[in-house]
């Protein structure tokens, strides 16, 4: 990133706590996790969290 080779930082399948880490140490733009309309598990504390550092959520395989 200090190069400028990279202009965006995402995680996959990462819990609040390493979240939180990583956007300590560099920003984090988006977490890609399992949720669908029949996995929510999310709501309850990561997508509160989510959105209080101001980042995005990719669903992995919303429809099912």
């Amino acid at each position: 990133m200090q190069e400028g080779k990279i202009k965006y930082l995402g995680l996959s399948e990462a819990s609040i706590e390493t979240t939180k880490k990583a956007h300590i140490i560099q920003p984090v733009t988006t977490l890609q996790s399992k949720y669908s309309l029949f996995y929510r598990k999310l709501e309850k504390e990561i997508i509160p969290t989510l959105e209080e550092l101001e980042i995005c959520l990719v669903p992995l395989s919303p429809l099912g």
